[in-house]
This record gives structure tokens, sequence and C-alpha cells, in this order.
């Protein structure tokens, strides 16, 4: 049953796009916030798939989307669309291709958003409820940046192991302490990875 419940949780979150994992307070619980970015983060990184630009500075970081999207021609619906909206799509033989531009604010210093640094690794915390926070696990290695996030139904498994306290079945919420949050770094924790090129250092970046 337990099995069961947990992939019913995972399959939900993913449809509809919320966490698939949330803590109850910033994490790791007893390690100090930062007040800045590092500066060693600092530049700007090319996405490993090409569809991205991340900008990290003192205080944010800002993803840049920049791709296509291919899809059958018959898949549009032609007559309900305005012109502008048309001149968003390329028609290449029996296929369309849209252009997608958008702006993400994956972080900003501010009470919703908490940066630590534990373990050579830096979490970015992001509230989403009240005594509910997203976490995400960033590093940065040879000039490849990394940022993982919780999206697995083996770390679903291994989240029901390290955590001793009651799962809010409303969401599967976890209540770690620093030493539990550390095991579950150690057990392929954050395993959905992102990974992004510098492709220019910022100003101050120490190499």
């Amino acid at each position: 049953m337990k099995r069961l419940f947990l992939l019913l949780i995972l399959i939900l979150a993913i449809a509809s796009c919320v966490p698939v994992v949330t803590f109850n307070q910033p994490q790791p619980e007893g390690v100090d916030s930062l007040t800045v970015i590092p500066r060693k983060l600092f530049g700007q990184y090319l996405a490993k798939n090409g569809g991205g630009l991340l900008n990290i500075d003192r205080n944010f970081m800002i993803l840049h989307y920049d791709y296509d999207v291919k899809q059958p021609k018959d898949s549009i619906d032609w007559t309900n669309l305005t012109p502008e909206e048309k001149s968003k799509y390329r028609v290449v033989g029996d296929s369309v291709i849209e252009h997608i531009t958008d702006v993400d604010t994956l972080f900003r210093f501010s009470e919703d958003n908490v940066l630590k640094k534990f373990k050579g690794y830096y979490f970015l915390n992001s509230i989403y409820g009240k005594h509910s926070w997203m976490v995400h696990k960033l590093k940065l290695e040879k000039g490849l940046l990394t940022i993982g996030s919780i999206s697995t139904k083996e770390e679903l498994k291994t989240l029901d192991k390290i955590n001793e306290s009651p799962i809010d079945t409303t969401t599967y919420q976890i209540k770690f302490t620093r030493k539990q949050f550390h095991e579950y770094i150690d057990n392929e924790g954050f395993s959905k990875v992102d990974t992004f090129i510098r492709i220019r250092p910022g100003k101050n970046t120490i190499k």
C-alpha cells in the first residue's frame, strides 16, 4: 500500500506541475543562510540542451528560455488564431515550429527565498506555502553548474526510509534533521539534474 501511495504522489505531482516533495523549513536545518550569492557562481551559463541561458549575480538567478517546439501541422486550430498568434508559427512540410521565449526567476533573495551552503553544495529554498519549502541542490564544478531536484520514485522510497516523522497526506512533506538531510544527500538525493555550461564568468567571479 505504501508503495502505491508513493507512486500516486509522484504521478499527481508531475501532472499538476507541483513539487514532488516539500520540506517544512529551509534545508538543511541548523545551517546559517547566506546573504548574497557567492561570487564564484557569478556568470552566464548555457543550458546543456541549448534551450536556455542562465544569468547569476549576487542577488538573483534568472533563466531565459529560447527554444523551438515542433508538432504536426494539423494539431493547430488555425481558424481560431489571430494574425499575431499565427506569426509565432513556422510551417515546415507537414510540421509546424513554434519559437518559445520566456523568463523564469529561479532565485531572488527575499523572505521567500533562502540560500544555504552545506557539504560543498548550495541549496535553493523557495517557499511554496505555509511551512512548505521547495528545495533544489546546486553545484559548480569545472565550469559545469548542475541544479538537482527530487522527481523519481526511487527517491521517494529513500525519503520514506530516512523520514521518521508522520507524512502529511495532502502533500508529500518532509521534516528532516540536518543529519537526516545529510544522509539523503549521500543516498543520491536530488537526482534529476539540469546541467549548464559556463560561457561567461561574472566580473567579480573567483575562478
